[in-house]
């Protein structure tokens, strides 16, 4: 018995120093960043789909040199076309494509193997899906932390960014977008996950959307792009 109770605690140690080990701490920090247009940086010059130039992931890859930063934003993408795959039913087709798609958030965690995920996908289910509800939203996000912690990922939560009222967000939607930040940094706080938050950024409603009354200017992108670096220094240390 004291002979199996020693080979037992040799077997503990060493596997506690493999881990100590494998845990390099000067390994590079390589970070996922999956979002909508808020992210992606698209907006509507009337009919056309542009970029602004540098996008809001540049924008964020240049101010964390020290982060490998990977865009998987995509216009119109949710939280639930993230975490199935597939079609992205507000997304915009890729040269060569018939219909815009996304590989999920699982998929890409496999594949890329990051340290971190950056996950701000709150905004377009409550903006325009009308059978959205906070309590999916909170299962969503719960179901993506499980999914990227069992992948050795560590995700951060962002909330959603503003958005004013009239074109083409109406001011159910508009509610449900503060419904959807708030849902977000409580499930982030119930789940020990940190939470970024960029509605903390000023907002002038008839100086900050672009003309197509959704999405933000470039100067807003770059003061949200701003706060959320900051933020992230914090949290990468």
């Amino acid at each position: 018995m004291i002979e199996a109770a020693i080979i037992i605690a040799i077997v503990a140690i060493a596997a506690v120093m493999l881990l100590r080990k494998g845990a390099d701490p000067d390994a590079p920090l390589v970070m996922t960043v999956h979002g909508n247009s808020a992210l992606a940086g698209g907006w509507f010059d009337g009919p056309t789909l542009r970029f602004y130039d540098p996008t809001p992931v540049q924008m964020l890859a240049e101010a964390l040199p020290d982060v490998r930063v990977v865009d998987c934003a995509q216009n119109g993408l949710t939280f639930s076309e993230a975490m199935e795959g597939g079609p992205v039913k507000l997304g915009q087709p890729v040269l060569g494509q018939m219909h815009a798609s996304c590989t999920s958030l699982a998929e890409i965690w496999t594949d890329v193997r990051p340290t971190h995920a950056l996950i701000a996908l709150g905004e377009v289910e409550p903006l325009f899906d009308p059978d959205w509800t906070a309590q999916r939203l909170a299962h969503q996000i719960t179901d993506a932390v499980q999914q990227a912690r069992a992948l050795g990922v560590q995700p951060i939560l962002q909330g959603c960014i503003h958005f004013r009222a009239g074109g083409p967000v109406t001011p159910e939607g508009r509610l449900a977008c503060s419904v959807a930040d708030d849902v977000i940094q409580e499930t982030a706080d119930r789940l020990g996950v940190p939470f970024i938050d960029v509605r903390c950024v000023s907002f002038d409603p008839d100086r900050d959307v672009c003309p197509d009354g959704l999405h933000p200017t470039a100067d807003m992108h770059a003061r949200y792009s701003a706060e959320r670096a900051n933020q992230l220094r914090e949290i990468l240390q």
